[in-house]
C-alpha cells in the first residue's frame, strides 16, 4: 500500500557552523567556482568569467555585492558572505 511522505520538515540546527570555506582574491577552486556562478546570479560578475580563479574582477563584483548587502567590503568570502 501506498504511504505519502511526512510532511514534518527536519530540525535545522542553526547554531553549526558554517562549512563553506573561505575565499579569496588569488584563490583557485571549486568553492571559487561556486562563487562566481551567485555573483552572476545576482547581476555582479558576468558568466564569461565563471573560471575558477578568483582574481581581481571576481573580487570587485564580491566587493559590490557585499557592499549591497552592508557588509563588510573586504574582498573575501567567509561564514557572513556566504
Amino acid at each position: 500500500s501506498y504511504a505519502p511522505p511526512p510532511t514534518a520538515t527536519p530540525a535545522i540546527d542553526f547554531e553549526v557552523p558554517c562549512a563553506w570555506p573561505t575565499v579569496r582574491n588569488g584563490d583557485s577552486s571549486k568553492a571559487a567556482r561556486v562563487a562566481q556562478a551567485l555573483l552572476v546570479a545576482r547581476g555582479f560578475l558576468s558568466e564569461s568569467n565563471i573560471d575558477g580563479q578568483f582574481g581581481s574582477g571576481s573580487t570587485s563584483a564580491l566587493q559590490r555585492f557585499q557592499d549591497s548587502k552592508d557588509i563588510s567590503a573586504d574582498g573575501v568570502i567567509g561564514p557572513i558572505t556566504w
